[in-house]
Order: C-alpha cells, then structure tokens, then sequence
C-alpha cells in the first residue's frame, strides 16, 4: 500500500493528514477498543475535540493499515 502520514503526531491541536491518493474524501477515527470517535470531512483531524490517548485513523475510501495517532495534552 502506499503510504498515508499524520503531522503533527502526536498533537494536543489538530493534524493533517497527509495522503498519497488525490480522491480521499475524509478520514474514520478509532479508540483503541475500535469505537468510531468521530469522522472528517477533509484530511484535518480535529485533535483538540479529542480526548489525550491513542487512536487510530483510517481512510473512508482506501483500505490501507490504520494510522496511529497519539492526541497528548
């Protein structure tokens, strides 16, 4: 798979995702226990509404491996 990145990561703001593809349409973000905690529309994670953990975002239109996202203080 090509590869997908996150920046800043970790972030206590929000983060971009940064994608090989030109057609994503959004991202899915995963708890650690695999609950969807929310969506996005573009590739801005909006770190600042999620709780500090891990999680995991994945793509709504590729099914590359998940990225892991740390969301510190």
């Amino acid at each position: 798979f090509p590869s997908h990145d996150i920046l800043p990561n970790p972030s206590h703001a929000s983060a971009k995702v940064k994608s090989p593809y030109s057609d994503e349409s959004g991202y899915l973000v995963y708890s650690l226990l695999g609950n969807l905690v929310t969506s996005t529309l573009d590739e801005i994670i909006p770190a600042s509404v999620l709780s500090p953990g891990t999680y995991f975002i994945q793509s709504k239109v590729h099914s590359h491996p998940p990225i892991k996202f740390l969301r510190i203080e």
